[in-house]
């Protein structure tokens, strides 16, 4: 390990320690999403099993003059062998938080007699994360019921879904949320007219309050 300046190492689980040499890296992160970090390290062995890599749990750790300034831990959801020279082959891996993979499905179910931290605490086990802490601003109660809809806990990407809702003889709130420009639309209950058209702004939560006696159905994640 260099005594001076920057360098980083990268540790996959199932591998030996020094298998990857860290070429380059991209890392990218920012408020209420999940990170994404691609690497593309080295290794003198040309045969590293792809199957083995996939659903690791993966470190980097980026040391300055000898010091660890930072480590980022995740799981490797995507990788890929490139080119082999002389004595080193390339490989590039995708490295995204263990609560990326509630990105690959959506839910529906009814927890019952339970307070909010139960039911992240369920949430968070069922997607393997083991690594947080609640912080709550105040002790919350258990709900009778709460209702967890077609949704996708960590987005990776947003697109439009039909969410069918209870009709009710009064005002409800309809928020839709996505990434700027994203069309959405919402529609009466028997699906016959189109209420509303428009695409999502940029940094705004849309809310739209409606007669659900005449719109009880909108589209949207």
């Amino acid at each position: 390990m260099p005594a001076y300046g920057t360098h980083c190492t990268l540790d996959v689980e199932g591998q030996e320690d020094e298998t990857f040499a860290v070429v380059e890296f991209h890392h990218q992160e920012s408020f209420s999403s999940l990170f994404t970090l691609n690497v593309t390290a080295a290794s003198i062995n040309p045969a590293i099993s792809l199957d083995q890599l996939l659903e690791s749990n993966a470190t980097l750790t980026i040391f300055r003059d000898n010091i660890k300034q930072r480590s980022i831990r995740g799981i490797v959801t995507a990788c890929e062998q490139g080119d082999t020279g002389k004595h080193q082959t390339l490989y590039t891996l995708n490295i995204r938080p263990p609560f990326w993979r509630s990105a690959l499905r959506r839910n529906s179910r009814i927890f019952q007699n339970t307070d909010i931290e139960d039911i992240v605490s369920t949430l968070f086990d069922e997607m393997l994360v083991t690594q947080w802490q609640p912080r709550l601003s105040f002790d919350h109660p258990e709900r009778e019921f709460c209702v967890q809809f077609r949704e996708i806990l960590g987005k990776q990407t947003w697109c439009p879904a039909t969410l069918p809702k209870q009709q009710m003889d009064s005002l409800q709130t309809s928020v839709v949320t996505g990434p700027p420009g994203d069309e959405f639309s919402v529609t009466s209950t028997d699906g016959a007219c189109e209420v509303y058209v428009g695409q999502v702004q940029p940094d705004r939560r849309q809310q739209f309050l409606l007669d659900t006696r005449l719109a009880g159905m909108g589209r949207g994640v």
